[in-house]
C-alpha cells in the first residue's frame, strides 16, 4: 500500500493503486504520492546549502 495526499484539500490515505480522484473532496487529478522523509530532506538540503553560500558572500 502506498500513502497518497490530495494536493487540493490535503487529505491523506492509503491505496494499493493511484486513485483517479480524492476520496474526500472528489477533486480529479490532484492526488499524488505523499512525500517520504527522504524526499523532504532532499528538497530542503540544496536550499540550505545555497543559503549558507549566500551568507558567506
Amino acid at each position: 500500500m502506498t500513502e497518497y495526499q490530495c494536493q487540493k484539500c490535503g487529505y491523506r490515505f492509503e491505496s494499493s493503486g493511484k486513485p483517479y480522484a480524492c476520496p474526500y473532496c472528489g477533486e480529479i487529478g490532484k492526488v499524488k504520492p505523499s512525500p517520504t522523509a527522504d524526499d523532504l530532506i532532499n528538497e530542503i538540503s540544496p536550499r540550505r546549502k545555497e543559503a549558507k553560500e549566500t551568507k558567506k558572500e
